[in-house]
């Protein structure tokens, strides 16, 4: 038995790992909100528009609970680069994780963009 592993704690994991840890989590998330989609692609269900806005809003607001910007610095950056990504079918201002406004997700937005984004 070595001392020094008596030290390994959850706090001497580096932020690297952390991170990591949040890209797979959150990557598998998104592959399964993206699974729903493809199948209701791909059986030429359409959608309504509030299925759309809910599921895209839904997308936004799981994916701002994962990163939890307000946590690290690291964290930050990241959800600011999320936020990039999401305006392709969010209006990034109205958006607001804890309260789904159908304004929040611009009028344009169909199936595929959200399977494209």
């Amino acid at each position: 038995e070595h001392p020094v592993d008596y030290y390994c704690t959850a706090s001497a994991v580096a932020p690297a790992d952390l991170m990591d840890d949040l890209f797979r989590n959150l990557i598998k998330e998104l592959e399964a909100k993206l699974e729903q989609i493809d199948i209701a692609i791909k059986k030429g269900r359409a959608a309504s528009r509030k299925e759309i806005a809910e599921y895209c809003w839904k997308t936004g607001r799981v994916t701002r609970r994962m990163v939890k910007p307000e946590s690290s610095k690291e964290r930050g950056i990241f959800w600011h680069e999320c936020k990039g990504i999401l305006k392709d079918v969010l209006a990034i201002e109205r958006f607001s994780p804890g309260v789904f406004f159908d304004e929040c997700v611009h009028s344009h937005v169909l199936e595929q963009d959200v399977s494209n984004m």
